[in-house]
């Protein structure tokens, strides 16, 4: 069951189309604009996410629908993880595949390697130089 008839529950699609939400996507944009000035076209739901300015706003959504909690009648196999964060996992362990495969790291053989936490990005190497 999901939360509503449309095919693709993505983040885009709960936080901005979904009928079930409608009116808290009201009130989420709303706030998202008093803060930012910015419309939700404008956002992806990543840049929404990580914009500070709208943290309160996203948390009273997150706070006042289901959205991010687990699907209705969904016991996925004792699992107690909800569809979106199971789809999230999916998503960052690709980006670290990405990550690992675009500097040499190598997935079979590395055995108990350590890996880093992040990978510095080259902006961040001259600004680090610079300092």
């Amino acid at each position: 069951m999901r939360w509503c008839q449309y095919r693709s529950q993505t983040r885009e699609h709960l936080f901005k189309v979904c009928l079930e939400w409608k009116a808290q996507q009201k009130v989420l944009w709303a706030e998202v604009w008093k803060e930012t000035r910015r419309g939700k076209s404008w956002w992806t739901i990543r840049d929404l996410l990580a914009d500070a300015r709208c943290s309160r706003a996203v948390l009273d959504f997150l706070a006042t629908t289901d959205v991010g909690r687990l699907v209705p009648g969904d016991e996925a196999a004792g699992s107690e993880a909800s569809e979106w964060e199971l789809r999230e996992r999916l998503e960052r362990e690709e980006e670290r595949r990405v990550e690992e495969r675009a500097v040499g790291v190598e997935d079979e053989g590395e055995g108990d390697r350590e890996r880093p936490l992040f990978l510095p990005t080259l902006a961040f190497w001259v600004s680090a130089e610079e300092a």
